[in-house]
């Protein structure tokens, strides 16, 4: 189950840690609130390619790095609530 998402310098976001609950997680907001940039983390830190966005819609899909002098990283981690299982953390980096 996924419990964290991390995202640092990622379109416009400077640094983001969102924490999930066990259950349902929902994430509502206004157009241009980054729903589809939490979606483009996660797709990147799960193995996609990044690709430069050619128009304002395929950036929400391919987010591109922040203009900063950071490298920007989408970290997550997982945990089984299972006592027998293992916790897991995956961290993507580009620049």
């Amino acid at each position: 189950m996924l419990t964290t998402l991390r995202i640092k310098n990622l379109a416009l976001v400077a640094d983001l840690t969102l924490e999930l609950q066990p259950g349902y997680n929902v994430i509502t907001g206004e157009t241009g609130a980054g729903k589809s940039i939490l979606i483009g983390a996660l797709n990147l830190a799960l193995g996609e390619r990044r690709t430069a966005p050619s128009s304002a819609a395929a950036a929400t899909v391919a987010p591109s790095r922040r203009p900063s002098t950071s490298p920007g990283s989408v970290r997550l981690s997982n945990h089984s609530w299972r006592k027998t299982a293992s916790s897991l953390a995956r961290t993507t980096s580009f620049s």
